[in-house]
C-alpha cells in the first residue's frame, strides 16, 4: 500500500460523497421523468376521452344530415311522381290526378290532411275554394 493510510480513508469518504450525489442527483432526474411521463400520459388520456366525444357529437351530426337527406330525397320523389300524374292527365279533367299527387305528397309526409287553395276573385272582394285529397279529412 502507498501512501498514507488516512489520506486513503479520506479518499474512500470523498468518492463516497460523490457517489452520494450521483445517487441523489440520479433520483432527481429519474422522478422529474417519471412526473412528466405521468403528466403527459394523463394528457394523452383526456384528449383521446374528448376525441371520443368528439367524434360521437359528429357521427350524431352526420345521422341526422343523412336522415334529412333521405327525407327531401323521398318527397323530392313524390313531388316528381305527383307531377308525372298532373303532365300524364288530360288537359280538361286535372282534378283526379291532382287529388292522386296530393295524396302522394300528404303520405310521404306523414301528414293528416294536404289542401290547395283557389283564391277568386268575387263580387264582395274575394273568396276561395279547395281541393281535398282522397283519404285526407276535411277541416
Amino acid at each position: 500500500m502507498r501512501g498514507n493510510p488516512v489520506n486513503f480513508i479520506c479518499g474512500a469518504a470523498v468518492t463516497t460523497r460523490i457517489q452520494d450525489f450521483w445517487l441523489i442527483g440520479l433520483c432527481a432526474i429519474s422522478l422529474c421523468a417519471l412526473a412528466c411521463i405521468s403528466i403527459l400520459y394523463f394528457k394523452h388520456r383526456r384528449m383521446g376521452v374528448r376525441l371520443e366525444e368528439l367524434v360521437s357529437s359528429r357521427a350524431a351530426e352526420i345521422k341526422t344530415y343523412a336522415d334529412e337527406i333521405a327525407y327531401v330525397s323521398k318527397l323530392t320523389w313524390a313531388i316528381n311522381d305527383a307531377a308525372v300524374l298532373l303532365l300524364e292527365s288530360e288537359k280538361t279533367d286535372y282534378t283526379g290526378a291532382m287529388r292522386q299527387g296530393m295524396a302522394m305528397i300528404g303520405q310521404c309526409m306523414d301528414g293528416d290532411r294536404v289542401i290547395v287553395w283557389q283564391n277568386e276573385a268575387g263580387k264582395d272582394g274575394g273568396s276561395g275554394s279547395g281541393a281535398f285529397a282522397p283519404g285526407m279529412r276535411k277541416r
